[in-house]
């Protein structure tokens, strides 16, 4: 067969960039999975980061933690961050992603950095919970940064109508007034 770094290069671009149910996205999942399981390929690194997103979009929660603890880096703070998230840890998914950030922004040497995606969600959803206002503050300084971003993902728009969500809550913006949230699009969701 091929060696296990050329199967990860071909099945790892379309897992990390797909949301769990999306076309063969659950096939390429199973193999690589089954290739972990196989020993053709380690848990490790790039692996264990693609196979920790399809298990948090699986809401298999358990097994990411399981790899989580092995992995480091910036990217692999921000999934840590979503599974604290969805446990309803915000204080720690707050704090994993901030060190998410710190660690991205010291390797990329740029200071407008963040993660996207998902863990971008869950920050923010993170920092409404608690409506406090500096949290609040923060969301919104955070939403301004990914809009200023040239970097556009398939959760960009969420991030955005959260930030519409935290001048709502902080009386800057009433529902009404919100393009996104009042969109036609999105009320017929």
């Amino acid at each position: 067969g091929l060696p296990g770094d050329i199967i990860f290069q071909v099945l790892a671009p379309r897992l990390f960039h797909a949301p769990a149910d999306l076309g063969d996205v659950n096939e390429r999942f199973a193999l690589l999975a089954r290739l972990v399981e196989q020993g053709v390929l380690e848990a490790t690194g790039g692996t264990a980061i693609v196979l920790v997103q399809q298990l948090l979009y699986r809401g298999r929660l358990d097994e990411a933690q399981a790899l989580l603890v092995k992995a480091s880096g910036p990217t692999a703070s921000a999934l840590f961050s979503w599974l604290r998230c969805v446990q309803g840890d915000y204080p720690a998914a707050i704090e994993r992603y901030q060190d998410g950030l710190k660690q991205l922004r010291k390797v990329s040497g740029k200071r407008n950095d963040f993660l996207p995606g998902m863990p971008a969600v869950c920050y923010t959803l993170s920092l409404l919970q608690s409506r406090d206002r500096a949290q609040l503050l923060l969301a919104q300084k955070f939403v301004q940064l990914v809009e200023k971003s040239r970097h556009s993902d398939e959760m960009f728009w969420i991030v955005r109508l959260l930030g519409d969500v935290a001048s709502i809550l902080q009386g800057q913006l009433r529902f009404e007034d919100s393009d996104l949230l009042c969109s036609r699009t999105f009320l017929n969701i």
